[in-house]
C-alpha cells in the first residue's frame, strides 16, 4: 500500500538485517519496501517475497527485480505454510481491512512468521478523501496503541496526531505539517499515543 516517505527511516531502523533470511512484504503495492530492503538491509543476501491483491501492482513489479517472488493473494488468506518467513512487514495495510477482521490478520501474520513482525498504520482514523481510484486503498478501520500492545507489540509514534498530513495539504499548508512532524516526532516516538502514525514491532523469539 502507499505510505508517506517519512516512514522509511523508522521502519528501516526497526527491521533486522536480512542476512539470508526470508522476508514477506504484505500488500507490497509498487514495491518501495522491496527496493529499500534490497539496498539498505543487505537484501542481496536474503529472499524477499511480495504479496498483493491488486494484480496491476504485481504486473508492474514483475518488470523489475526487487522481489524474488510475487504472489497475487488476499492478505486475509495468505497462501503460505506456518513459519514460512523469518520476517514479515505489513506497512499501511491493517487500516484497509474491516475492523472485525483485525484479529484474524494479527493471527494470520503471526502464524507464518518465525522471528519478527513489523506493522505501520495511522494512529486512529486517517482520511484519504471521498474518492479512491483503487478500492483496496479505502480506509475501513482505525487502530490505536492499545490494540498493538494487547498483542505483544512494542509501539513508537511519529509525527503529531493533531496535525495530520491530509489536513495540511487540504489547507495548502504542507510546510506546517513538516514543521510539526519534525518537532513532535522525538516526543511521539516515546509517547506513541501522540503520533500521527504508529510503528509497531514484535519479536517472536
Amino acid at each position: 500500500m502507499s505510505h508517506l516517505y517519512e516512514l522509511h527511516r523508522f521502519v528501516l531502523y526497526e527491521l533486522p538485517w536480512l542476512d539470508g533470511k526470508d522476508m514477506l512484504d504484505v500488500a507490497c503495492g509498487h514495491g518501495i519496501w522491496g527496493y529499500l530492503c534490497r539496498s539498505e538491509k543487505k537484501g542481496e543476501m536474503g529472499r524477499i517475497v511480495g504479496v498483493d491483491i491488486y494484480e496491476p501492482h504485481i504486473r508492474f513489479l514483475k518488470k523489475y527485480g526487487a522481489y524474488d517472488e510475487l504472489v497475487v493473494a488476499d492478505v486475509m488468506h495468505l497462501p503460505f505454510r506456518d513459519k514460512s518467513f523469518e520476517i514479515s512487514l505489513a506497512s499501511e495495510i491493517i487500516e484497509h481491512l474491516p475492523q472485525e477482521s483485525s484479529e484474524i490478520f494479527f493471527k494470520s501474520i503471526e502464524s507464518i512468521t518465525k522471528e519478527f513482525i513489523l506493522m505501520t498504520t495511522p494512529n486512529g482514523s486517517w482520511e484519504l478523501g471521498d474518492y479512491q481510484p483503487i478500492e483496496y486503498e479505502i480506509h475501513r478501520s482505525a487502530h490505536y496503541v492499545k490494540d498493538f500492545r494487547s498483542h505483544g507489540y512494542n509501539v513508537h509514534g511519529i509525527g503529531f496526531k493533531y496535525m495530520k498530513f491530509y489536513k495540511a495539504v487540504k489547507s495548502k499548508k504542507p510546510w506546517l505539517w513538516t514543521l510539526f512532524f519534525y518537532i513532535f516526532t522525538p516526543v511521539s516516538y516515546v509517547f506513541p499515543s501522540l503520533g500521527e502514525f504508529l510503528v509497531a514491532h514484535k519479536k517472536l523469539h
